[in-house]
C-alpha cells in the first residue's frame, strides 16, 4: 500500500489575506480579534464553554503559524462580555509583542 506524499504549503499556496499573514504583517503592539456571539437564551453552558475554546484554538494555531513565518512573538488572550440584547461576546485578540 502506497502512503500519499503529504503536502507542505509552499508561500504560493498561502492565501495573503490569511490570519497568520495578516498576524505576521502586524506591527508591535497592533491586534487583530475575532468574536463570536452567544445567544444565552438558547446556548448550553457547555456550548459556550466549547465556542470559547474553539475560538482560542484558532486564534492560537494562527499566531503560532504566524510566528513560524515571521519569526514575531504574539500573545493570544480570550475574554467575554455580555451585550446590550443579552447575548455573550466572546473575543478573543492576538497582539504582536516583537
Amino acid at each position: 500500500m502506497t502512503q500519499a506524499k503529504q503536502q507542505i504549503q509552499t508561500p504560493q499556496r498561502i492565501h495573503p489575506d490569511s490570519r497568520p499573514n495578516r498576524l505576521a504583517a502586524l506591527k508591535v503592539g497592533e491586534s487583530i480579534s475575532e468574536a463570536r456571539r452567544i445567544d444565552l437564551d438558547t446556548s448550553p453552558k457547555d456550548t459556550i464553554e466549547a465556542e470559547t475554546e474553539k475560538l482560542k484554538s484558532v486564534m492560537s494555531k494562527a499566531a503560532n503559524f504566524a510566528t513560524k513565518r515571521s519569526g514575531h512573538k504574539f500573545i493570544t488572550e480570550v475574554g467575554d462580555f455580555r451585550t446590550r440584547s443579552g447575548d455573550l461576546m466572546v473575543v478573543a485578540v492576538v497582539t504582536r509583542l516583537g
